[in-house]
């Protein structure tokens, strides 16, 4: 097979019932130059059998396909062996329950001819399936106010304050950039594409095309109503979530001011979520502590007035936590971007 422009990464882990539809949506791009690298990250619901049914009836396909299979050690470790195994100039990435519309490998690389050089990465906006709670497009969600339809973030320091609605499997970047940027963090069992994003954006400018051409599987799981499968999940992603800003953070040395305080109020935010949960398990002392670092981080208003409420009054603040956490705000945040992933963490 000849070297392809394009290597398409899909990392998956026991999906060979939905792995066909997301490989069926690469194959029926309107850009044909590309090759796609499938990491099964330890299966057991034989994945390698699915897509050979999948390729059966087109063999030709397969001249474009390579499988790979491993251990299974987490999505990161797989999107760095697909890293390693691609040979295109350019990656695109999608996860294995995901799908694209046919044009939006081609919508993508105009808008890079477009902007380049300042941007090697695009992105493009999302349409999530698969969860009532999700309406809204991912740059809808993430409040993200693009009025044409490409782009260009120039901007550093709003992108950090608001690095959500670019979602890992709209990207398309040059593996070039890509290299640069470094491995994907494999302690890192949610966030991981978020941080990598991050990183990618002191790289290069990104690019985007605002409109929905990826659609993004979010089924919630069945359990997701109750309390205690919440509260499992948020302390899961608030570690990582802590520990994904703390790094942002010492990424900021030398940048503008601007940029580290906008870190600053993700790390604020975190620690508010900490004390959250908390107030919920009755740890006062320790929701206390958690608001206290959080003005630390970032001094706000709302802040102090919660951290005086948690001394002066915590059965109240309990309940205004409890409400939250029953009326699903910080799920539906934790849903758009990826954190509390109803997926498979390991793909």
């Amino acid at each position: 097979m000849n070297t392809p422009f394009l290597s398409v990464i899909i990392p998956t882990y026991n999906r060979a019932e939905l792995l066909p539809k997301a490989l069926e949506s690469v194959y029926n791009q309107t850009f044909s130059d590309f090759e796609i690298v499938v990491v099964d990250d330890g299966s057991t619901d034989r994945t390698e059998e699915s897509i050979a049914r999948f390729l059966k009836n087109t063999p030709t396909r397969g001249n474009r396909l390579r499988y790979f299979y491993q251990r299974n050690q987490g999505k990161s470790v797989a999107l760095n062996r697909g890293m390693s195994e691609a040979r295109g100039e350019w990656i695109a990435f999608l996860d294995s329950d995901d799908l694209w519309l046919a044009n939006k490998l081609e919508e993508q690389f105009r808008a890079l001819q477009q902007y380049a050089p300042q941007s090697q990465a695009c992105f493009t906006d999302a349409r999530y399936i698969n969860n009532p709670a999700l309406r809204d497009t991912a740059f809808e969600h993430a409040r993200k106010h693009l009025p044409k339809p490409t782009g260009v973030i120039t901007n550093l320091s709003e992108f950090a304050a608001n690095p959500f609605g670019f979602l890992f499997p709209t990207l398309l970047a040059s593996y070039r950039v890509l290299s640069e940027v470094g491995e994907f963090d494999p302690t890192l069992q949610v966030m991981e594409d978020l941080d990598f994003i991050f990183r990618l954006a002191l790289r290069t400018k990104l690019c985007f095309v605002n409109a929905p051409l990826t659609l993004v599987d979010r089924t919630p799981h069945r359990s997701d109503g109750l309390i205690e499968n919440l509260l499992r999940n948020d302390s899961r992603s608030l570690r990582q979530q802590q520990r994904v800003y703390d790094k942002w953070f010492n990424l900021c040395e030398g940048l503008d001011g601007k940029v580290k305080k906008a870190v600053r109020s993700h790390l604020r935010s975190v620690h508010s979520k900490w004390a959250n949960w908390y107030l919920i398990n009755k740890q006062y002392k320790e929701a206390r502590r958690a608001l206290s670092a959080a003005l630390r981080a970032d001094l706000t208003l709302g802040t102090t007035a919660k951290w005086c409420l948690a001394a002066a009054a915590p059965a109240i603040a309990r309940s205004i936590a409890v409400k939250r956490l029953r009326l699903g705000t910080e799920q539906k945040e934790f849903l758009a971007m990826g954190c509390l992933n109803p997926k498979d963490s390991n793909a």
